[in-house]
């Protein structure tokens, strides 16, 4: 089968296909994406889709009259003056968590982290916030802050 009659029998299937990304127009497609792409969508996300918290979109009112984003970006370069211990270790884990809520919240854009045996260890962190103080907050509550140097930059 050629391109082009791949593209029309995935069309007629109720597909459209732009630039590799599937589209698919009904729930019942699902089913036939599960079998024909698989790494598109795994079992085990479908069976959490519903029980994963969404996604939170910044609110409307940091984009005045319709406009650009009232808030900075700032970028963090994260280090860690010492080496890895077994409570830093044991921490890792639930900084992950606090990166991920996070970047759930909108605050975390982008994160750039090196393996924990990495030396030297760094980090980059893309941040959105209105100021270096609500920065200093978001870092303080990670619970490897006190293991752990920042250094806040913002991007123009």
């Amino acid at each position: 089968m050629g391109r082009g009659e791949a593209n029309s029998a995935s069309q007629s299937r109720g597909t459209q296909q732009i630039r590799g990304i599937v589209i698919y127009w009904s729930p019942i497609q699902l089913i036939d994406l599960l079998f024909t792409c698989p790494r598109v969508l795994s079992a085990a996300r479908v069976k959490n889709v519903f029980t994963e918290p969404p996604q939170m979109l910044p609110p409307l009112a940091d984009f005045p009259d319709w406009g650009k984003d009232s808030k900075k970006r700032f970028i963090v370069t994260v280090s860690r003056p010492q080496p890895a211990d077994e409570k830093f270790k044991s921490l890792i884990p639930a900084e992950v968590a606090r990166l991920a809520e996070l970047k759930r919240l909108g605050f975390l854009v982008a994160s750039y982290i090196a393996p924990p045996q990495a030396e030297p260890w760094h980090a980059f962190l893309h941040f959105r916030e209105t100021d270096a103080v609500a920065m200093q907050r978001h870092l303080a509550a990670l619970p490897l802050a006190p293991w752990l140097g920042f250094e806040i930059s913002e991007v123009a």
